[in-house]
């Protein structure tokens, strides 16, 4: 091809010439999209980055309504842990899958899972319904979210990806600044269609508002990124690739998160106890389960998640920071809407708009860390740092009372937000800047399914003392539905829970004394950022 086709043009012959996108490259730099083809493509990738983001936001506000509605907070925590559970064992399958079999088709099964489980969600006439659509929609955003990191990567060299990241970043901007509000407004506000969506289910439109987005992101997708952007990093094809798939690895690191959250969650309900038969025999599978992942990922030509990468001590030590980030951040996002609900009775819509300012600051502090990070050329001081400002927000929340105002609560919850927020450029980073070069893609994902399987853990965990409190103050079973639950009981449950935040900020301080501060590479140049 000697040019682009005209403007009137483009958007259609994709679907007849998959390289129609593509333009002349300069040697050694083939597949290179310019012009009209990239400003396509990254717009569609933002809008598949939007879809998540702004979903995530919007939802945890109407939360506290939907368990009212279909009366389980008994479930509350399965409600918002199916979602990183599934996403976080998909996480390093996308990113091994799509090296062997192609970028786009994984990006676009990601895109229709998350909508299909946004649809399920919104016709969910029970809990069980609404955790199995959340599990849905968990696998399409492992898929989704990790295939347009990788993505971006086929699209810029190292060294001109970094100023990419404050456009994408800006999305979850807008998602945090509208998500709340708009998650509230729908919550309270949202249209009503006679038999179907009642006063009570307005919650309904939180799931209903992504389906139009993931048909846009879809077509865009179909339309603008050429099948063949990227070259497969192994020559292994058809059946051959598939036998390397580390299928036992997935089965066996699924089912030992899946048996460990089981067997916590049930040891916190009064039915079972930690002595149950139950508890007892999900925990010790859990721990059999992780045994043969080990095993197994040493056996495994092309394991999920490479055991040599762990003998680097800074790599080891990220990790354990991102479990601890992922614990904290979720923490907070679930716990606190329903304490300003339920606790402090303010509405959806007040809710939404109480937590805007922490959401907007887990963005500012990413930023603002992101930049002075750059500039030192080092990422030490900056995570001590970060972790003395996570622990004194999480003090502050755990500290409140009854009688702690609205206003006082949200500058606790941005103190703590700015904390957490601080700590996601420097995730990546650091285990990126401890790796060699060949593993910058295997590293990335490891750190980021660790990220997520602390958000698992996180809110079982606290979840757990929440239901144990519950149990011990009330003198029995929890009630399912939450409208039979005096505010001083759940206020005080929920505060012990944010006592868990202090205990993670005080091994995250541990951990980032420990860590070793090396200086901050150029992978291009092998010489530190800030020379």
């Amino acid at each position: 091809m000697g040019h682009l086709p005209p403007a009137w043009v483009r958007p259609w012959r994709p679907f007849l010439d998959s390289d129609v996108n593509l333009v002349p490259p300069p040697e050694g730099d083939e597949h290179r999209l310019r012009g009209f083809a990239l400003v396509s493509v990254l717009v569609a990738l933002l809008l598949t980055m939007l879809l998540q983001a702004l979903f995530q936001t919007v939802l945890n506000t109407a939360l506290p309504k939907i368990i009212t509605s279909l009366q389980g907070l008994d479930r509350y925590t399965w409600v918002v842990t199916a979602y990183p559970l599934a996403m976080a064992v998909t996480i390093p399958v996308a990113g091994k899958l799509s090296d062997q079999f192609g970028r786009r088709r994984f990006l676009l099964a990601g895109i229709v899972l998350f909508t299909l489980g946004s649809i399920l969600g919104g016709l969910s006439q029970s809990m069980d319904q609404l955790i199995a659509s959340r599990t849905v929609q968990g696998v399409g955003a492992g898929l989704a979210m990790t295939l347009v990191m990788i993505v971006l990567g086929d699209l810029f060299t190292p060294k001109e990806r970094g100023r990419w990241q404050g456009l994408f970043g800006a999305t979850f901007t807008v998602s945090s600044i509208v998500g709340p509000s708009l998650g509230g407004w729908l919550t309270d506000h949202g249209p009503l269609i006679a038999g179907f969506v009642e006063d009570d289910t307005r919650w309904r439109w939180a799931f209903f508002i992504i389906p139009p987005l993931g048909a846009l992101a879809f077509a865009a997708i179909v339309v603008y990124l050429p099948a063949h952007l990227s070259k497969p990093s192994s020559t292994v094809v058809g059946k051959s690739a598939l036998q390397r798939i580390d299928f036992a690895g997935m089965f066996l690191l699924g089912g030992a998160t899946i048996s460990l959250l089981l067997g916590m969650t049930w040891g916190g309900e009064a039915w079972h106890g930690w002595r149950s038969p139950e508890v007892i025999i999900a925990l010790v599978l859990a721990v059999v389960l992780a045994i043969g992942f080990l095993f197994a990922e040493r056996l495994a030509s092309e394991p999920l998640i490479p055991l040599a990468l762990f003998k680097n001590p800074t790599f080891a030590v990220d990790s354990v920071i991102a479990v601890v980030i992922g614990a904290s951040m979720l923490t907070v996002t679930v716990y606190m809407p329903l304490y300003l609900q339920a606790v402090l009775g303010q509405s959806a819509t007040n809710a939404g708009a109480a937590i805007t300012p922490m959401t907007v600051s887990f963005i500012t502090g990413s930023m603002l860390c992101g930049y002075t990070v750059s500039r030192l050329g080092r990422y030490k001081p900056m995570m001590i740092a970060s972790s003395v400002v996570m622990l004194t927000g999480a003090l502050l929340l755990a500290t409140m009372t009854r009688e702690t105002s609205v206003p006082r609560s949200i500058v606790n919850m941005v103190v703590v937000g700015l904390g957490i927020g601080m700590f996601f450029p420097m995730l990546t980073l650091v285990a990126q800047n401890a790796l060699p070069r060949e593993f910058l893609g295997t590293g990335t994902a490891t750190v980021t399914y660790f990220r997520s399987l602390g958000q698992v853990l996180g809110v079982a965990m606290v979840g757990l003392i929440v239901s144990l409190t519950l149990t011990k103050r009330l003198g029995g079973a929890v009630p399912a539905d939450i409208r039979h639950l005096p505010p001083e009981p759940l206020g005080a449950a929920i505060l012990n829970g944010f006592w868990m935040l202090v205990v993670l900020g005080v091994v995250l301080l541990v951990c980032t004394v420990w860590l070793k501060d090396n200086p901050l590479l150029n992978r291009r140049g092998g010489v530190p950022v800030s020379s």
